[in-house]
């Protein structure tokens, strides 16, 4: 059995920023092919769900040419719209979970391979982004009581979320809060490596801004290669951490967070009927105010603006006219 005191030791070593760099580079270095297909392949992906949309849209609008029926169109301009979100929706989750698998996966598997792992988590992954945003999106009136540095805290907390629902397949949120506890218990030190890289990021973008004053082609060209590299790496140094910290056994407490994301919710739909019905009330006696303005303009100028407007340029026209100097 392996003495704890030097697993620590050789996870802490694991943790140095000089070891992640290296590790992060390796990785990326060693798996970037599959990437750049998956990331390629993607695109393609996109470019031709959104011809479909397009195809399905003008196929609804032959149809009211056809028919003369706007319920008919409707209808099915309704379901192909919802249709096409859903799919979307898929298409996209399944883009995201396969491009991070490429670098993540053990051993380093093939892009075509990346698709099908992938494609029964998808649905999961689906369930777990709409969860998760119900859960943060709740938290906004806090957020914005402690101005947003709640919502900062729960974006370091979740970072991990990802990495836990491919590698462990949690359901719902058990994978946010999971990321959360693993976090945790090295925050601060998880923060310092993030600023760090993210320090670097900015630097490196501030050098190719600063080589773009002499030449702004080249500064596209090296920026549109840092681009491609600089994705697969932040991967890959997530990962790096998110593999070397300890794995808690259980999510910890995750009830106060949903209650207090239910009660935000409350808040926030209580404060939309408030203002609907502000506004049915106010509404009619601003309306009201501004027919009395009129009336009372139409009292005191009975006759069209334009005739006071031209009596004005008349007006004008006379005192600068060559008889009157």
């Amino acid at each position: 059995m392996p003495d704890a005191n030097n697993t620590t030791s050789d996870s802490d070593k694991n943790l140095s920023i000089e070891k992640l760099i290296s590790t992060s580079i390796n990785r990326t270095k060693e798996r970037f092919l599959p990437y750049l297909l998956a990331a390629v392949i993607s695109v393609a992906i996109v470019v031709v769900a959104f011809l479909t949309m397009g195809l399905l849209g003008g196929a609804v609008f032959l149809l009211w040419i056809g028919t003369k029926s706007g319920v008919i169109a409707g209808i099915f301009g309704g379901l192909a719209l919802i249709a096409s979100i859903a799919a979307f929706i898929y298409i996209q989750s399944w883009i995201n979970l396969t491009v991070i698998y490429t670098i993540i996966a053990e051993p380093k598997v093939s892009v075509t391979d990346a698709f099908k792992k992938m494609r029964p988590l998808v649905l999961g992954y689906v369930w777990v982004s709409i969860v998760n945003f119900l859960l943060l999106f709740g938290l906004l009136p806090f957020g914005i009581l402690t101005l947003f540095i709640l919502f900062l805290i729960w974006v370091i907390w979740s970072m991990f979320t990802v990495y836990v629902y491919i590698e462990h397949k949690m359901r719902g949120l058990d994978n946010i809060f999971m990321s959360k506890a693993i976090i945790s218990n090295w925050f601060w030190g998880f923060v310092f490596r993030i600023a760090i890289i993210y320090a670097l990021y900015f630097f490196i973008i501030f050098i190719i801004q600063a080589i773009g004053r002499e030449s702004q082609a080249l500064q596209g060209i090296i920026y549109m290669i840092f681009s491609f590299f600089a994705g697969p790496f932040m991967i890959s140094y997530l990962y790096e951490i998110y593999h070397n910290l300890k794995y808690p056994k259980d999510v910890g407490s995750k009830q106060i967070w949903i209650i207090l994301s239910a009660i935000g919710w409350g808040i926030m739909i209580l404060a939309v009927f408030s203002l609907s019905s502000l506004i049915g009330r106010e509404l009619p006696k601003i309306q009201e105010q501004f027919m009395k303005q009129d009336k009372k303009n139409e009292k005191m100028y009975p006759f069209p603006s334009e005739i006071y407007d031209d009596y004005g340029n008349d007006a004008d026209i006379e005192e600068t006219s060559p008889s009157m100097i």
